[in-house]
């Protein structure tokens, strides 16, 4: 992969992103190269500072250890090349990163439901009442292959012989808004909180989550807004409303 600064390829080992022999050959490269460890430190306390810090006062920080750096080495009567490139690194660095925070900080503000849902649409269906109950094996089997129309119609079967189970009429109100039948989700989610208070905030949870789906993000925040702080999705409920700010 061709890369437009070195710091690219920092940002791709810091993040997890440079994976097999590439991540290989640069681990090897840091363990023989004490310059590339020394550039990857810089770039990491940069990169920290440049995270707890506004953007503008981020450049006044660069302007001023620059500023620092110069007199300090002006100072020295016999003065090398290295300590300009230094500060060409700092600024290059510097720069680089107030452009990454520039991006990421317009990304954040700007992320789309779409993106938003994809990423907390995670759904367990690791059913509790699962023992040797085939029909429960199959139901769970359809949904962990994401084969949702098939999951409602044998969760139909089931609920029609165990009709107040909990779990199951919340994997139906999943299946059903995986499918983007909206409405019947809805409706499906609402009984649940209704009829099985001890899902409440799972019923409210994915209520929100259909309404991110459509893109109506004033009802998404309206559910969001009643789940408790004892509850096990209040963490995610909270980062969720954060983003949608």
């Amino acid at each position: 992969m061709e890369r437009e600064t070195p710091y690219d390829l920092f940002e791709e080992y810091l993040q997890g992103i440079l994976k097999g022999v590439e991540l290989e050959k640069f681990e090897l490269q840091l363990q023989e190269d004490a310059s590339l460890q020394e550039e990857l430190q810089l770039y990491k306390s940069v990169r920290t500072a440049q995270a707890n810090k506004p953007l503008d006062e981020f450049e006044n920080l660069l302007e001023i250890v620059q500023t620092e750096y110069t007199q300090k080495e002006t100072a020295k009567p016999n003065i090398k090349k290295l300590p300009s490139i230094q500060i060409w690194r700092w600024a290059a660095v510097g720069l680089l990163l107030l452009g990454l925070g520039l991006y990421f900080t317009s990304s954040n503000q700007t992320q789309t439901p779409e993106v938003l849902y994809a990423e907390y649409a995670k759904h367990d269906f690791s059913f509790q009442e699962l023992s040797t109950e085939t029909d429960l094996i199959q139901i769970q089997n359809s949904l962990k292959e994401e084969d949702y129309e098939s999951a409602i119609s044998k969760i139909k079967q089931y609920l029609i012989e165990q009709p107040n189970a909990a779990e199951i009429k919340l994997a139906k109100g999943i299946a059903l808004l995986e499918t983007n039948q909206f409405e019947f989700a809805n409706t499906t989610f609402q009984s649940l909180g209704v009829l099985h208070p001890l899902y409440k905030s799972e019923s409210d949870w994915y209520q929100a989550l259909t309404y991110l789906k459509q893109k109506d993000i004033n009802q998404c925040r309206s559910f969001l807004s009643k789940i408790p702080n004892s509850s096990s999705r209040f963490p995610d409920a909270q980062k969720l409303l954060n983003a949608l700010k």
